[in-house]
Parts: C-alpha cells; sequence; structure tokens
C-alpha cells in the first residue's frame, strides 16, 4: 500500500507567462493550502538571499507568486527554459538549518543535541536544542524561544551562525534585519 505523503517539493520552468507571476501545482496548493495562504512565503535561495514573497489567488482559483516576484525574477535574470525547484520546509522559517552541519558539529547521529548562542553585545543563551529531521533540522526549545524573544527576531530576519568552539558548541550570531516598516526598537 502507498503511503499519501504530502508533496514537499515542486518545480517549474520560467515560461514567458511566469514574468509577472509564478503558479504553484495544484497538487502541492490542495495539500498546503491552509498553511501557506496564512502567510507570505520566504524563498531562501543558494546564494543565501532571502526573498519575502506574497502570495495572491488567480480568477481561475489558482494559487500564485506575485508580490516580489518580478524583483526575483529580474535580479536572477530568469529566462526561457530555466528551472526552479522549490522544498517546502514548513510554517516556521526558524534558522531551518543545514543537516550535515548539525549532524557534523551539534548532534552527531543522535536526533537532538544542543548549543549555545552568544552576540557581539555579550548576551548568551543556552543549552538551546537542535533537532535533527530526515532533510532539514531546527534550532527550538525554550532557550531558543528566549533568543528569539529577547533579539526581537521577526520573519524576514536572517542569522548567521558562527561556530566557534566546536568542543562546548559555541556559536556566534550575527543578525540582519529585514526591512520593516514598523522597526522595533
Amino acid at each position: 500500500m502507498r503511503s499519501r505523503r504530502k508533496p514537499r517539493n515542486f518545480f517549474r520552468f520560467i515560461t514567458s507567462d511566469n514574468i509577472s507571476s509564478l503558479n504553484i501545482p495544484k497538487k502541492f496548493t490542495k495539500q498546503h493550502r491552509k498553511q501557506i495562504l496564512l502567510n507570505d512565503v520566504l524563498l531562501i535561495v543558494s546564494d543565501d538571499k532571502v526573498w519575502p514573497l506574497g502570495w495572491m489567488i488567480s480568477g481561475d482559483g489558482k494559487l500564485r507568486l506575485q508580490k516580489g516576484w518580478p524583483e526575483f525574477h529580474e535580479h536572477y535574470c530568469l529566462k526561457f527554459g530555466h528551472l526552479l525547484y522549490f522544498t517546502h520546509m514548513g510554517k516556521s522559517i526558524f534558522l531551518y538549518a543545514p543537516v550535515r552541519f548539525c549532524r557534523r558539529y551539534l548532534v552527531g547521529y543522535r536526533k537532538v543535541g544542543s548549543c549555545v548562542l552568544r552576540m557581539s553585545n555579550g548576551g548568551r543563551w543556552g543549552p538551546v536544542n537542535c533537532r535533527v529531521f530526515e532533510t532539514y533540522a531546527r534550532l527550538c526549545g525554550e532557550s531558543w524561544t528566549k533568543f528569539s524573544d529577547e533579539n526581537r527576531l521577526c520573519v524576514g530576519d536572517v542569522c548567521v551562525f558562527e561556530l566557534v568552539n566546536d568542543v562546548e558548541k559555541v556559536m556566534n550570531v550575527t543578525i540582519s534585519r529585514a526591512c520593516r516598516k514598523d522597526s522595533r526598537k
């Protein structure tokens, strides 16, 4: 009996029809519609740039990426025939982490490990849990929540982690803030 797993990946070829917006496949939309319509989407690209994009529903009921898509399209010089591959990481963008990095430096071959986060201003949080899943890892737990709250992380902010002590698993963190109108102080 085949399992009915939700599709987590999809691809799209660039055509002349998707310069101003990009259709999302029906099967993917059907499985994730409630989750993805709640918020705008963040595309994390292989060059580590983060692109906040907005959804819209077209007149024929198709879900499309539209707000911010023309800028994304232009920035990467997308042309007819280019292939884009998307992986859905779930509704929580926080600081998803590469599995290989987490396995090598934070958890080994266990499913959960921990690390300490350190800011240049002297702030320190830990132990922060690192949980490894099949295709991604994430930072989580009470200390992560405290770090996130105290540093006022918002959707679109990018945290850069630099491992400075692989024995005690200490990482320096630099936060690059997303542009936002209601800048928090």
